[in-house]
Order: structure tokens, then C-alpha cells, then sequence
């Protein structure tokens, strides 16, 4: 194995620790205030991170001529996250990162729509193995059912579109464009659902403490961190190389759930975890790309 593979799959590594550790600080803070404020946090320490390269940068990364494909592009990766962080609020951690990382079980129907790429056999074999896993996860027949884990699938859905959208962008713009134009108007959106919770007829329930302050501080942080480490390990190998390692971010999850809340997963539902992860990674692997050739400049099953 090369180097550069070996700190690649590190890195990978590290960004699964901080996707773990971001979505324990979202679940933990969303107790005392609402999803728009998490949500804000996220974005705008995000935003905070990437300002200074494209202030310094000589290439004026600022200017596009996209910038509707970029304003679709926030939506979506914004509207991915959204659903993510609101299914904490009902549904256990690990369970919510997972369904959220079914990313690569839809990519190949947007394809199928969208470039009339057809699905192969082998790949829909894993997408049944993936769907099944999701199934067993959800368990609709349970009564412990919730209509968030349906949030939480369209976490997944959101981000497959988002990543279309990347590729769409990635023939013109540069990565940092397009993250500072993303994290842009998902700030905007962010500050928008605030200004309506405040000001809208229905006022949820704001509870600010020190604890409250310093959880907010560790989504941000923590969903820096995580998209920075996912950045360098996806310039040293492949994301065929690095997305596998990303699904240990499931496991971290399963752990902060056990340390912080004392909880573990069903055994039906701990089969689910398994089998979505197995469909995704190797939908993930056999994904087949529109016609046109496209720099690859994300993981396929980043939120980001």
C-alpha cells in the first residue's frame, strides 16, 4: 500500500471521529434549541473556515457565472443536513448517520433518471442488500417506529442530489468556490429559519447555557474538522480508496450513543446497520458515471 493511501485512510479516519463526534453534539444541543440554530452553527463556523482561502486567493474564486447551479447546490446539501440534524431529535445517532449515508443507494436511480445510465445486475443486487438493511432499520411494522427515520432517509436522497450537483459544478468551478458558495447559502438559509422561528406564530422552546453554548461551538468545530480531514484524504487517494473507512463513523456513533446516553441497538437493527453499510460501500464502487468525463473532487457519500 502507498504512503500517501496509508495517510489517506488516517485522515479518513479522522473525518469519521469528527462526523461521529458533530452529530453527538447536534443530538445532545437539539434538547434545548431548535434545529435552525444547529443548524447555523454548522454552517457558519463551516464558512468561517474557508473565507480566509478565497480572501488570500489570487485567483478571485469568489466570481462564478453559476450562480443558480450553486444556489441548487446549497439547497440541497443544506436541506441534507437539515433532515440529518432533525432526526436526531427522535431517532438514535447511529441510526440517523447511517440512513444518512445511504448516499450511494440512490445515486444510481438520479443517474438512471438524469443521464439514462442504466443500473447494472451487480449493482442492483447490492442496492437490495442495501435497501434490505434499511428496512430492518426502520422497521415500519415496529412499534418504536417514527417518522423520522424517513427524515432521516431523505438525509440520503437529499445528498445524492448534491453530489449530481457537484459534478455538474466541478467541470467550471474550482472545490473552494464550490464550498464557499455552498456554505454561503447555507448560512443564509440558516439565518432565514432562525429569523422565522423568532418572528413566525410558533416559538420553540430556546434554552441557552454554557453547556448550550459550548455544544454549539463543538458542531461547528467538530463538522470543520470533519470536512477538512475529508478534504486531504480525498487529494491523497480516491474516494474508492477512503469512503469505506468513512462508514466507521457509524461505530464511533454506536459508542458516543453508549458512553453518553447508555444506549446499545437492537439486534434487528444492528443487522440493518450492517447491511446498509455493505449495499452502500459497494453501490458505492460500482456507481457508473454520466457519459461526460468529471473531475472527482468529493466522496460519494459525503454530506458535504
Amino acid at each position: 500500500m502507498k504512503d500517501s493511501h496509508k495517510l489517506a485512510i488516517l485522515f479518513s479516519l479522522l473525518s469519521a471521529l469528527f462526523l461521529a463526534l458533530t452529530g453527538a453534539f447536534a443530538k445532545g444541543v437539539s434538547v434545548d434549541v431548535p434545529v435552525s440554530v444547529v443548524l447555523l452553527a454548522r454552517f457558519f463556523v463551516c464558512l468561517l473556515m474557508v473565507l480566509p482561502w478565497i480572501i488570500v486567493s489570487k485567483k478571485r474564486l469568489w466570481i462564478t457565472d453559476k450562480p443558480m447551479h450553486h444556489l441548487l447546490r446549497g439547497f440541497l446539501g443544506f436541506s441534507s443536513i437539515a433532515c440529518f440534524f432533525y432526526s436526531l431529535r427522535f431517532i438514535s445517532l447511529a441510526n440517523a448517520m447511517i440512513l444518512s449515508y445511504t448516499i450511494p443507494l440512490f445515486i444510481p436511480f438520479l443517474v438512471l433518471i438524469f443521464y439514462r445510465v442504466k443500473i447494472s445486475y451487480h449493482a442492483l443486487v447490492y442496492l437490495l442488500i442495501g435497501f434490505v438493511g434499511v428496512i430492518l432499520i426502520i422497521q415500519p411494522q415496529s412499534d418504536n417506529w417514527h417518522f423520522a427515520y424517513l427524515i432521516a432517509l431523505g438525509s440520503g436522497l437529499f445528498g445524492a442530489a448534491a453530489i449530481l450537483s457537484i459534478r455538474e459544478l466541478t467541470h467550471t468551478e474550482n472545490a473552494l468556490t464550490i464550498m464557499f458558495y455552498y456554505y454561503l447559502f447555507a448560512t443564509g438559509l440558516s439565518i432565514l429559519w432562525v429569523l422565522e422561528n423568532i418572528l413566525g406564530p410558533m416559538h420553540p422552546t430556546w434554552h441557552f447555557t454554557g453547556t448550550t453554548w459550548l455544544m454549539l461551538a463543538g458542531v461547528g468545530i467538530m463538522g470543520a474538522l470533519y470536512q477538512l480531514f475529508l478534504t486531504y484524504s480525498l487529494k491523497l487517494a480516491s474516494a474508492q480508496v477512503t469512503t469505506p473507512f468513512l462508514y466507521i463513523s457509524v461505530i464511533f456513533s454506536l459508542l458516543a450513543e453508549w458512553a453518553i446516553w447508555g444506549t446499545t441497538p437492537t439486534l434487528v437493527s444492528g443487522c440493518g446497520i450492517i447491511l446498509a453499510a455493505i449495499g452502500a460501500i459497494a453501490s458505492s464502487r460500482l456507481n457508473r458515471q454520466p457519459s461526460k468525463p468529471m473531475k472527482e473532487t468529493c466522496n460519494p457519500v459525503s454530506l458535504e
